[in-house]
């Protein structure tokens, strides 16, 4: 029974480890293909109401309100 735990065990951490490794590949092939865009500092709402309020730069509010289609 000792033996057969110690094998699940083993499996289980190569297991682990592949799935670690693919996470990053991905993350690396979705980071080169440029899908990876940048997030706008503020969501399209907060960023009107900000900028009519004159709290954030145009480049700011250009950043949040731009349509990625």
């Amino acid at each position: 029974m000792s033996t057969a735990l110690n094998i699940a065990k083993g499996v289980l951490k190569l297991a682990w480890g592949l799935f670690k490794i693919a996470l990053l590949v991905a993350d690396a092939a979705i980071t080169i293909s440029g899908l990876d865009k940048k997030t706008p500092r503020y969501n399209e709402l907060d960023a009107r109401e900000l900028f009519h309020k004159g709290e954030i730069s145009l480049k700011d509010y250009r950043e949040a309100t731009r349509r990625y289609d």
